[in-house]
């Protein structure tokens, strides 16, 4: 959500930092023993180059998706949390409490959403394809935030339940086509907490 600076990123597209990269990488090498068919990504720059870290031991090319970008936060893209409570005092208790809510000026909710639904339908289809395909998401974390709940059935009207950090990982499950997700893991972190530089 926030740049290493504490501004807020949304669509502003920039390359990985030295961190970043540092973090895809100490991702990548934690799914190299992973076993999965395709990779999908963000085209913002970040997502391809954290895509393409994992990709590499695979011997796959990052397919492209655009409507898995991040949420674009309009005039509030580029300020800190303080600039944000001091220009747009109106959009600070969304943020406090973890509403969603759409941001004037910025992608409304629903826009949002519908690019959750394409993800889900997308990956439905590729589950019909094959049964037995394990798939890769790059994207980032307010659309991914939507998309596990979307998958999981809860409510996108109530307050975001989850944290969705940068280089984390989240699995979920679907033993049959019929059958719901299950999440198998959350938002983990440990290949970059174990590791110091």
């Amino acid at each position: 959500l926030y740049t290493s600076q504490g501004r807020l990123q949304g669509t502003i597209d920039v390359p990985l930092s030295s961190d970043g990269r540092k973090e895809a990488e100490l991702l990548a090498s934690r799914l190299s023993t992973f076993s999965f068919n395709a990779i999908y990504c963000s085209n913002l720059q970040r997502a391809r180059e954290t895509a393409a870290a994992i990709a590499q031991p695979h011997n796959l090319e990052p397919i492209v998706l655009p409507y898995l970008r991040e949420y674009y936060w309009g005039p509030l893209q580029g300020l800190t949390r303080d600039e944000i409570a001091k220009y747009y005092p109106c959009a600070e208790p969304g943020f406090k409490k973890g509403v969603m809510q759409s941001v004037v000026g910025g992608e409304p909710i629903r826009y949002l959403i519908g690019r959750v639904r394409l993800l889900y339908h997308f990956l439905m289809n590729k589950a019909q394809d094959n049964r037995d395909s394990n798939l890769i998401v790059v994207s980032h974390g307010r659309f991914l935030h939507y998309f596990l709940i979307y998958a999981l059935g809860f409510s996108l009207k109530g307050p975001r339940p989850f944290v969705i950090s940068p280089a984390s990982l989240s699995i979920l499950e679907k033993k049959s086509l019929s059958a719901s997700f299950r999440l198998l893991l959350l938002n983990d972190t440990c290949h970059l907490e174990c590791h110091t530089w």
